[in-house]
């Protein structure tokens, strides 16, 4: 884990730290504080991903801590960046490859939970068009949602097989399954919990390649915020932290209840694809790490999703490693000393 840049708390953390982490649910003061709004743009559309979210709200741990969340849906993590990059956004559900590229590209924005630790992004298709391996997908048509780490993610497989993006017929994609179903395109690019999910609900035989085990594992969906709002506003973005973090330790172990928070916030979602793709999330956000806490993420991680967007000639160079994240806010909420 990195050194804080905030100096000033360091000593603090360090001292109390040891005796705190044991106890894996942490204990946070209620606000005092008149409620803020803050806004925060999810990755997608309201879904699996954000449930934990949803709970937090459901149950007043915001609220609790002086927060009222506005959220608001993206067409995927380019908007997100974007969006916090404008100043539309305070916080935001962006894909760390998303914030490793911006950073190097002079966007001050960096991660402040780690939610994703493996690439949930996904190549499916009909299991009757016999794709087994990434040089099954030339010639073929591939629908890719544009603005969404997805194509980034598809780009950087495709280079590493040694295919030009010239030999996929490459189509725009709104993220429907029903491209697919349908006919539009061969395979689609999704995300393993969401799409493929559904359709194996409704009893399709559907067969993916997951980019996590074709060479292209790169950290996904982290919550961000700005180097500004950091400097600016560290209690709000601490409070924030602690929500967030509240929300998690609660979800993981109230599962219906996770499930209830989010069909009532997005009532349109089939509540059994629904229920399957949230097991998928839960297995991806709380897998057991035994030298990593909840939220954490790794130098090596960082270091080798820079490494892998870098080889794909995405990024022209490497930064230090501290510019991609801040764990000052976790290391407070996990030591006690957050208010």
């Amino acid at each position: 884990m990195k050194q804080s840049r905030l100096v000033c708390s360091t000593l603090l953390i360090v001292a109390v730290f040891s005796f705190f982490t044991s106890c894996r649910k942490t204990e946070v003061k209620e606000s005092t504080h008149r409620t803020q709004k803050v806004r925060v743009m999810l990755s997608w559309t309201p879904s699996a991903e954000h449930a934990f979210l949803y709970y937090g709200i459901k149950h007043e741990v915001f609220k609790n801590l002086g927060i009222e969340i506005i959220d608001s849906p993206s067409n995927g993590s380019v908007e997100v960046q974007k969006a916090l990059q404008s100043g539309a956004a305070d916080f935001g559900f962006i894909s760390g490859d998303v914030i490793v590229r911006s950073r190097v590209e002079g966007v001050p924005i960096q991660s402040l939970i780690t939610l994703f630790h493996d690439s949930p992004v996904t190549i499916y298709y009909l299991k009757s068009k016999n794709i087994t391996k990434p040089q099954d997908l030339i010639g073929k048509r591939v629908a890719c949602i544009k603005g969404s780490a997805v194509t980034l993610q598809f780009k950087l497989m495709l280079k590493k097989f040694g295919i030009d993006e010239s030999q996929v017929v490459d189509l725009p994609s709104k993220g429907s399954p029903t491209e697919i179903t349908g006919g539009y395109a061969d395979a689609a690019l999704h995300y393993t919990q969401y799409a493929p999910v559904m359709l194996r609900a409704q009893g399709l035989q559907i067969d993916e390649l997951l980019l996590k085990d074709k060479e292209v594992n790169v950290l996904s969906t982290c919550i961000a915020t700005t180097d500004q709002m950091i400097r600016e506003k560290p209690e709000l973005v601490q409070r924030v932290v602690n929500g967030m973090m509240l929300s998690l330790q609660k979800a993981e172990v109230d599962f219906e209840g996770t499930l209830a928070a989010i069909l009532e916030r997005e009532p349109a979602l089939d509540s059994q694809a629904t229920r399957e793709s949230l097991k998928v999330v839960n297995d991806m956000i709380y897998k057991k790490r035994p030298e990593m806490r909840l939220g954490d993420a790794s130098d090596d991680e960082w270091r080798r999703t820079q490494r892998l967007i870098r080889e794909a000639g995405i990024i022209k160079q490497s930064i230090e490693l501290s510019y991609f994240y801040d764990d000052h806010f976790t290391d407070a909420f996990y030591a006690g000393t957050a208010k």
